[in-house]
């Protein structure tokens, strides 16, 4: 009976965001209080024949989506306002060119897919996107290559990441839920995903029903700010600060690995390498290099940081409200036992 409740909680969750195009954080509250409801749970705190209280059902998810979003708030703010920030100073445009010239246009695709790597380390995949298409675009025009030959090597390279690596909101989400160290999952997204996200990258263009694709740039659909060279900051710059992150919060899975956790250089990076930590240190020597070396004005760097918190605003609602469509499921079995099942 659960599984079939739960079955008939995702068609309405479909239901409610395919066909009544309903906002997922309310469809996904709605679809909660049905299950939960459906599943029998009191919809308030009450007390058993022990005399020992029970969590209600609305308490059950404001405690759940409180709980789950508490641990992602720093990771996907910090992160968001990183990615944001290197992109409004142009470091993603000045990796992408640079990779290019460098690379030339016989191995523009291997060139592409780097740059995504490097760009969808810190940036949400619509954000990096927008930012690397018009230099695709560009490059297709200018050397009439056919654009899926470089916009699908950049699509899928970005999917990885977004997929595969924290900071993004899925691998972040998943490692929390399991308890799993952000660290070491980086790590192993490091080791296996990008491997073989470069080489379905490079390869899935050089299908048949790919390059049998014509496609143009839609008008209007990239960003129209062209990038002055003086604009940009320099490459070194824009890669060290985009690899910081990865740096520290992969260099603490790795010495956790080699050296063990009572090692005092790993005790160390615990503290500079913790997620959210890293994130921050990085957005911190980002701040500095553009307001002290670059003169950006502070008023206008933390315009970006602002402005980059609406685009996980919606994210942290949904990954908070969604843990509850599934921990719901769990929550049932507590019913009577006075304890909360996410501290179990």
């Amino acid at each position: 009976m659960p599984l079939v409740i739960l079955a008939l909680g995702i068609a309405l969750l479909l239901f409610l965001m395919i066909v009544l195009k309903m906002n997922g954080f309310i469809a996904l509250v709605i679809v909660s209080v049905v299950v939960g409801m459906a599943q029998g749970m009191p919809l308030l705190a009450t007390v058993d024949d022990k005399g020992e209280k029970v969590k209600g059902l609305l308490d059950v998810i404001q405690s759940g989506v409180g709980g789950q979003t508490g641990k992602l708030v720093l990771l996907l703010g910090f992160g968001a306002m990183l990615g944001v920030f290197m992109a409004d100073m142009g470091a993603a445009n000045r990796l992408a060119t640079t990779m290019i010239n460098k690379f030339g246009i016989k191995h523009s695709q291997l060139a592409i897919v780097i740059v995504s790597f490097l760009v969808g380390v810190v940036l949400f995949y619509e954000t990096a996107f927008v930012i690397i298409i018009p230099i695709v675009f560009a490059v297709c025009r200018a050397y009439k290559i056919p654009v899926m030959w470089l916009a699908m090597p950049m699509a899928i390279a970005l999917s990885t990441m977004h997929s595969f690596l924290p900071p993004h909101p899925g691998p972040s989400a998943v490692a929390n839920m399991y308890d799993a160290s952000i660290g070491l999952t980086m790590l192993y997204g490091l080791i296996f995903a990008i491997p073989l996200g470069a080489v379905v990258a490079i390869m899935w263009p050089r299908l048949p029903f790919v390059k049998s694709v014509t496609a143009r740039p839609p008008a209007g659909l990239v960003n129209e700010k062209e990038w002055t060279d003086e604009e940009m900051p320099g490459f070194w710059a824009s890669l060290c600060i985009t690899a910081l992150p990865v740096i520290l919060i992969g260099g603490h899975a790795i010495l956790e690995v080699t050296l063990g956790h009572e090692h005092a250089v790993t005790k160390v990076m615990a503290f500079i390498g913790h997620d959210w930590f890293a994130l921050m240190i990085s957005l911190l020597v980002a701040v500095a290099y553009f307001g002290l070396v670059r003169k950006v004005a502070m008023d206008k760097i933390m315009a970006s940081c602002a402005a980059s918190v609406k685009s996980i605003a919606m994210i942290v609602f949904i990954i908070g409200v969604n843990r509850q469509k599934v921990g719901l499921m769990t929550a049932c079995r507590w019913l009577g036992s006075g304890s909360d099942p996410y501290e179990s």
